[in-house]
């Protein structure tokens, strides 16, 4: 009992500190857009200048002092009122780690705070449907290549398999370049499902290839970057 006291008591008291003294901080979510231009999409201006009362916006805010656990939290607002650029709304979520935010709280903020938009009217929910699903798609990528920055060095595409739950697999497949490496090497790398997106935020060298048929190949010219039509044996 006394060790759970000891690890509870610094916890709780943190959470009151930050309820009564803390605040926080709504992000500028373009920098990550622009870090992440497959795998993180904002509104477009369009779709933001259609906002009215009454709809779902979310934005990502952080606690001040630092959370324990979270560098943010994305929730939901529903829009009360706008000026231009400049909205008000109420708070539709609970925050998990940020005492000083309570639910149904009002909240100032600007348009480019926005990451999406839930549409209440069936007309604006069809107008801005996009295909962003695309880039969410799985591809079976040497893990060297998102995780250590070690450079493409083939593409090819193979038939779909049928993964579990609600991934489907692009049917591509990417390996790292493996100048300089013996067979032992090449074996013990490891390879992860992932969105194809997420290896495009690296290098995009090959997006405009995507649309090729199983059985296509390309290798990436370690002098040009280009990516140029290979056999595969």
């Amino acid at each position: 009992m006394i060790e759970l006291l000891v690890r509870w008591l610094p916890n709780h008291l943190f959470d009151v500190y930050r309820r009564w003294f803390g605040t926080y901080e709504i992000l500028d979510p373009r920098p990550m857009a622009r870090q992440n231009p497959y795998t993180f999409h904002l509104p477009e201006n369009e779709e933001v200048e259609a906002i009215e009362p009454g709809g779902l916006v979310k934005l990502i805010f952080t606690s001040i002092p630092e959370a324990r656990d979270t560098a943010g939290e994305r929730m939901w607002l529903i829009v009360t009122g706008r000026d231009g650029a400049f909205f008000e709304g109420v708070l539709d979520n609970i925050p998990s780690d940020i005492p000083q935010l309570r639910y149904q709280q009002e909240i100032k903020f600007e348009a480019h705070h926005i990451i999406d938009v839930i549409w209440n009217d069936d007309a604006n929910r069809a107008k801005f449907a996009g295909d962003d699903q695309k880039w969410f798609m799985r591809c079976l990528v040497d893990d060297c290549v998102v995780y250590e920055d070690v450079p493409i060095g083939l593409v090819y595409r193979e038939e779909a398999e049928k993964l579990g739950g609600e991934h489907v697999d692009s049917g591509w497949r990417i390996l790292g370049d493996q100048t300089g490496l013996d067979e032992s090497e090449i074996d013990a790398r490891t390879r992860s499902w992932i969105a194809i997106g997420v290896v495009l935020n690296r290098d995009d060298g090959f997006v405009d290839l995507l649309h090729h048929p199983a059985g296509s190949a390309f290798e990436r010219d370690a002098i040009t970057g280009q990516y140029v039509p290979e056999r595969i044996h």
